[in-house]
């Protein structure tokens, strides 16, 4: 018992910065597992999507334009449905197809209280429904709202 004190009294700066360093290191992965998480789940809010006049100012749209220097030019004022894919929120498919705000909501009868800051594949897996059932759905919607 004597050998443990005379230890504990000669590296107990040691052991304290030791219990520091761990219990930093399990905050730090705490905080990137809560972060990723949220991103997952579409907690987090996409940066705005700016327009001027016919150029929306993304990079991945492929196939749907031209693109410039500065961004996107659209050769036509509908994107197609078919860019709409399962990892976009119900909010970036709001705004990047020009839909009133509770548009899908309203028509497939959402009640999530994450709306419209939900990812669609995630809506699907929650609310037990097929994803690709769901995302053609959605897709049928905004092409339906686009030839009005």
């Amino acid at each position: 018992m004597k050998k443990v004190t005379a230890f504990l009294k000669v590296h107990w700066v040691t052991i304290v910065l030791i219990f520091l360093l761990v219990s930093l290191t399990v905050a730090i992965k705490y905080f990137i597992y809560s972060f990723e998480q949220s991103f997952i789940e579409g907690e987090l809010h996409r940066p705005e999507i700016h327009r001027t006049n016919k150029r929306v100012l993304l990079t991945d749209l492929a196939g749907s334009s031209q693109a410039t220097s500065g961004g996107i030019t659209l050769t036509n004022t509908h994107l197609p449905v078919s860019t709409i894919q399962a990892w976009m929120t119900f909010d970036y498919v709001n705004v990047v197809y020009k839909l009133p705000t509770n548009y899908i909501k309203d028509i497939l009868g959402i009640n999530d209280p994450k709306y419209p800051n939900v990812r669609i594949d995630t809506y699907a897996k929650e609310s037990n429904i097929n994803q690709k059932l769901l995302l053609d759905t959605v897709q049928h919607y905004v092409s339906t709202y686009q030839n009005q």
